[in-house]
């Protein structure tokens, strides 16, 4: 979560359903979330604390309200694999050496 982009949208007091909307959005865990408005000074520390004993003591340290939203995919393996290939290389070849399943 980069520092400009993140510390624009997090709170400096815990709001569950505004975490569980950034949660979808940034593609992490609300604890994660409280964690880095922390670290950025958003939050103050007792009032991280107070928010991961809520967390905690409903359930949700790891599973919390909100969706994470689709995982990403993978862009890098079919980026090398092209440009390889774009350099005479077989796919087979660099599947092959980068240890990676052929499907």
């Amino acid at each position: 979560m980069p520092r400009r982009d993140v510390r624009q949208e997090l709170l400096f007091n815990f709001d569950v359903r505004h975490f569980a909307v950034l949660k979808g959005r940034w593609g992490t865990s609300i604890a994660a979330l409280l964690r880095r408005a922390r670290d950025l000074g958003v939050m103050e520390d007792r009032t991280y604390v107070s928010a991961m004993k809520t967390l905690s003591g409903r359930g949700w340290c790891k599973h919390g309200p909100g969706d994470l939203g689709p995982p990403e995919a993978p862009s890098l393996p079919q980026t090398a694999i092209q440009l390889a290939e774009n350099h005479g290389a077989r796919l087979e070849t660099v599947v092959q050496d980068v240890g990676l399943p052929m499907d």
